[in-house]
């Protein structure tokens, strides 16, 4: 029956390991948490988007900006509060309002729609524009773009690129000091306890009042290190800890290792510098 006991929780045990967390799964989930990384992400965007209005022919976006135009205003006792503008009498007066919308870039130009509607604050009611009224824009800077602002623009992307990079590296090197360190902690609280445990039996079984003082010491200094290591690996907790994560840990860093033995090391690839030297360039225009 005993036998069949433990292999029932071995079984459970193994079952439960398939469903573990995963490095990986670990991994991604730091990166969602990092607010470095997500910043780190979305600069990148930005960079990336403005890039591509230098380089590329199409360019797919939002943009939405919302203008309003008084109408009928009558000079005399106008009050202006928050944008809204009052008659003498304290009367809100009507608004033309204009929603324009660019929502891509071809060659750089920007192209958009403009639908203006009006509202009635008298019976608070929407009026849709005639057909007329609605405009497609085609509209293009008519500065060219210099050499020292699109190497500026270069520069501020292998930025975002290197910093995008850098927050995934810290993320990855933290999970893995997070798992070795729970490793660690873990053994030792097991160790901890078995000490205990020991001890305890020893001073039970002890006659001698002096080797049970010592005893009892050893027993003390013991816990108090239980307790300390306990207090250290509680921030470490918020993942579930099992021998398969740390072998897939051991097994990724040995991996990365393999894999990079042999990678260039030029310092001229490295994208923070390659930022640095375009915007010296720039700088020197």
């Amino acid at each position: 029956m005993k036998k069949l006991i433990v292999l029932v929780i071995t079984l459970l045990v193994g079952i439960l390991s398939i469903f573990g967390m995963t490095f990986e799964e670990l991994y991604e989930q730091n990166l969602e948490k990092s607010s470095a990384y997500t910043q780190a992400e979305l600069n990148l965007r930005g960079a990336q988007l403005e890039m591509n209005k230098i380089d590329k022919f199409f360019v797919p976006y939002l943009g939405i900006s919302v203008d309003t135009m008084k109408t009928g205003i009558i000079p005399a006792g106008t009050t202006t509060v928050s944008g809204l503008v009052f008659g003498g009498e304290g009367d809100l007066e009507g608004y033309e309002i204009s929603l324009d919308v660019n929502f891509l870039e071809v060659w750089g130009a920007q192209v958009g729609v403009s639908f203006p509607f009006t509202l009635n604050t008298d019976e608070w009611t929407i009026e849709s524009p005639e057909a007329s009224e609605i405009a497609i824009s085609l509209s293009r800077d008519l500065t060219i773009i210099d050499k020292a602002e699109r190497l500026k623009t270069e520069s501020a992307y292998y930025d975002a690129l290197s910093k995008y990079y850098t927050a995934q590296t810290n993320e990855l090197i933290t999970t893995i000091e997070d798992i070795f360190t729970r490793h660690y902690n873990e053994e030792m609280i097991q160790t901890y306890q078995d000490e205990i445990e020991i001890l305890n039996q020893q001073y039970n079984l002890s006659t001698d009042e002096d080797e049970k003082e010592s005893l009892e010491k050893q027993i003390l200094t013991a816990q108090k290190n239980l307790e300390t290591l306990r207090s250290n690996n509680a921030p470490l907790e918020y993942f579930e800890y099992t021998d398969e994560l740390y072998n897939q840990t051991k097994e990724t860093v040995e991996r990365i290792i393999n894999e990079n033995q042999n990678y260039p090391t030029n310092i001229e690839e490295r994208l923070d510098l390659k930022s640095l030297q375009l915007q010296e360039e720039a700088s020197e225009i």
